[in-house]
């Protein structure tokens, strides 16, 4: 179901926009939880580069986006960037959603990061 919603979000707003991205986030969410790494991991890639290049790096999603890379880096292997990376993103978080936020939990915590999809304002 979420694969299937993710296709139709490509299909009708394009596959970068912010909706489609977050959709696929969380279906990467879900491939990362079944043990599908290296796929989960190119896909936050290309994600992350997506929504950084639509959304300012502190914008909420690009830092969820941004974790959940530093996730799939440290459990594929490359665990000295995912360090460094989910330092930098909980400073950041910190900064732009407060200690209390439940992303920067989640940070702090070392687990990936679902984004609900927000109506834009009108």
């Amino acid at each position: 179901m979420l694969e299937e919603a993710a296709e139709r979000f490509a299909e009708i707003l394009s596959d970068d926009h912010p909706y489609t991205l977050v959709c696929q986030m969380n279906l990467n969410n879900v491939r990362h939880s079944m043990g599908e790494l290296g796929l989960a991991r190119r896909l936050d890639e290309r994600n992350y580069d997506a929504l950084r290049s639509r959304l300012s790096a502190d914008h909420p999603i690009v830092l969820a986006a941004a974790a959940n890379l530093a996730i799939s880096f440290r459990d594929t292997g490359a665990g000295h960037d995912a360090r460094a990376q989910l330092d930098e993103v909980l400073q950041r978080s910190r900064r732009v959603l407060g200690d209390d936020h439940p992303n920067t939990f989640a940070v702090r915590e070392r687990t990936r990061i679902n984004i609900d999809i927000e109506p834009l304002p009108v």
